[in-house]
């Protein structure tokens, strides 16, 4: 069972060249990718900054 969320989704982007490919950042200061439209998520953050938040987010 997982436990409860203690973050939210603070900023999305969506790469230019495959719509798919979407990342998301939390006010836990994570970074999250899907490659299939949302199907499955991985977490892309080495170490996220603690009390810190991703505002914005521009792929390329």
């Amino acid at each position: 069972t997982q436990g409860a969320f203690r973050s939210y989704v603070s900023t999305i982007a969506v790469a230019p060249t495959d719509p798919k490919t979407i990342y998301v950042g939390a006010s836990d200061g994570t970074v999250s990718v899907t490659r299939d439209g949302g199907g499955q998520w991985q977490n892309v953050t080495a170490a996220p900054l603690p009390g810190r938040y991703v505002s914005e987010m521009v792929v390329s």
